[in-house]
């Protein structure tokens, strides 16, 4: 048994204080060669065999959230759905990946789906036991196996929440609260919401710019030697503080968080949201505004585990 890592801490309290929140990952797999349904289900199979967190049970002990590994239950087939366009696929995926999964029970559902007649592997899965990169090391391992790899290692999370452990204990996670401890001092801190929705529901909105203003933004960067991550988080820093009228605010930014080979290949949860600090100042111009942020950025980043 195992305690929950702070990133899965973190999703626990969102579906239990957020009772209309989706904590679902889904994504959909199709491979460049052709695959029967047979061997799709061969593949998922052989990953689920091996990939023990996707048997994640939640426990209590004393009234705490704790994991354990579940036993397999005996295999049953996976569904299959088959659709003659692709417009049918994409409004059934859309449903079913908004599907709750109970955070109790089964952490995962697979799918082997027949879209225009080439087959593909439909899954969704608890936040819990996996972020975005782990759509992508599950679609990683199928490939492989799909092509004839048998000997695929599986890397454990227990590793990650041992470490994290560790890191409890060290005089880096000491020096690591003080800086957080100190940073929240130094801003008068609100809240603030652009409408009134309480789900924590969330969607990709996808803002597509010109080719010159894309040259631009590189250019700009190249020239002072800031990134084009720090630049477009300089703009929204800048608008956000004339949205809401205010010059201190913070905004949260993911971090991938897998620092080691073996972590890019594990199976888990690992993104942090790391908040970064903005004080606007209206008679500073923006190349002052993105220094800082780089500034903010690579400390807050240094601090964060």
């Amino acid at each position: 048994m195992k305690k929950l890592s702070k990133p899965q801490e973190a999703i626990y309290y969102v579906s239990r204080y957020h009772r209309n929140s989706i904590t679902n990952i889904a994504g959909d797999i199709f491979f460049k060669f052709s695959i029967t349904i047979d061997e799709a289900e061969k593949a998922i199979k052989f990953f689920l065999d091996n990939c023990k967190i996707m048997h994640t049970k939640i426990v209590f002990e004393k009234g705490v959230p704790m994991q354990t590994i579940a036993p397999q239950s005996m295999w049953e087939k996976v569904p299959v759905v088959e659709f003659d366009t692709k417009k049918e696929y994409f409004d059934w995926m859309e449903d079913e990946k908004t599907k709750p999964i109970d955070m109790m029970g089964q952490l995962y559902r697979f799918h082997i789906v027949k879209v225009d007649g080439q087959v593909g592997i439909f899954v969704v899965f608890h936040h819990l036991i996996g972020d975005a990169s782990s759509l992508v090391i599950i679609g990683k391992c199928l490939g492989r196996y799909l092509n004839g790899e048998k000997d695929i290692p599986f890397f454990s999370y227990d590793e990650y929440i041992d470490n994290e452990s560790d890191y409890e204990k060290s005089l880096r996670y000491t020096k690591d609260k003080e800086y957080w401890l100190e940073e929240y001092k130094k801003y008068d801190i609100n809240y603030y919401y652009l409408d009134e929705s309480k789900s924590t529901r969330s969607c990709r909105e996808l803002l597509t710019i010109s080719k010159e203003l894309t040259n631009r933004i590189k250019e700009f960067g190249e020239k002072h030697s800031i990134s084009e991550y720090v630049v477009l988080l300089s703009v929204l820093a800048v608008y956000y503080s004339k949205v809401v009228q205010k010059r201190q605010f913070f905004i949260g930014t993911p971090v991938l968080n897998r620092y080691t080979v073996r972590e890019t290949n594990m199976m888990g949860d690992f993104v942090n949201q790391v908040p970064i600090g903005f004080d606007i100042n209206a008679d500073k111009g923006f190349l002052s505004v993105c220094k800082e942020t780089l500034n903010k950025t690579f400390t807050a980043f240094r601090h964060q585990k």
